[in-house]
């Protein structure tokens, strides 16, 4: 009979506990800072997105495909910008007139969740200015199902994005969270929210300046707890799924 000394023991325990860390740093997800910056005839484009990877390999495919993917809508985007700034300056240009400075394009985000295995939930800030307009603020957001390998869109987060309960409980919240006394010239609903968040407690509904007030008070923001959404989401997080398993 082999004997296990107290060593013997701490050297067993050590490794284990070595095994388990390694295995829950190559399940993370990891982020870092992409910059971006080009400048054409037109437009000087200013990017700083969030790359994410994994030391886990499989997880490591999954975030480069959601990586090509939504660089993919910036590249897109971007040629359309440079398009229409060409066709804009083109029109002044045979009318004689001056020609004002370039577009400048700029993109920075928030990452609101990253759960392995589950979901990437990205909010994109983007403003274009000239000095001859008024710089324009827009929102959008990224939420990435890494089960399914497809993006997630309201009609994938809610069961009915038009279903008159769930938007009466968007207008109380925004009311009881209405510090700054907007006033609005739309109700706030799903359907014209401009983007989604998520994370494991709360969704974040946004609205682009001049979607649902005027555009002097900005971006506005309603932060709904996941406790109140229940019986209105489509897509749900595995823990949370156990959890309404357990209630019902």
């Amino acid at each position: 009979m082999k004997i296990f000394t107290q060593s013997h023991i701490l050297l067993v325990c050590s490794l284990m506990a070595l095994t388990i860390s390694s295995c829950q740093i190559t399940n993370e997800i990891s982020s870092k800072q992409h910059k971006f910056n080009i400048e054409s005839e037109y437009v000087v484009t200013d990017l700083h997105i969030t790359e994410l990877t994994s030391k886990d390999l499989d997880l490591k495919s999954e975030l480069s495909n959601f990586n090509v993917k939504r660089e993919s809508c910036l590249v897109r985007y971007t040629n359309e910008l440079t398009a229409q700034a060409q066709n804009e300056y083109k029109d002044l240009i045979d009318k004689g007139e001056e020609i004002p400075s370039k577009f400048h394009y700029f993109v920075r985000d928030s990452i609101y969740a990253l759960i392995p295995n589950e979901l990437i939930s990205i909010i994109q800030y983007e403003s274009i200015a000239t000095e001859s307009e008024n710089l324009q603020l827009k929102i959008k957001a990224y939420n990435y199902n890494l089960l399914t390998h497809k993006f997630l869109y309201k009609t994938d987060i809610f069961k009915d994005i038009n279903r008159t309960s769930l938007n009466q409980l968007i207008f109380e919240i925004f009311n009881e969270q209405n510090i700054g006394n907007v006033a609005l010239s739309k109700q706030p609903n799903v359907k014209l929210a401009n983007a989604i968040a998520m994370t494991t407690n709360k969704l974040v509904l946004f609205y682009n300046p001049g979607t649902i007030a005027d555009s002097s008070y900005g971006i506005i923001k309603i932060t709904i707890p996941k406790s109140k959404l229940v019986g209105y989401l489509k897509f749900t997080l595995k823990e949370e799924r156990n959890f309404l398993k357990r209630i019902f």
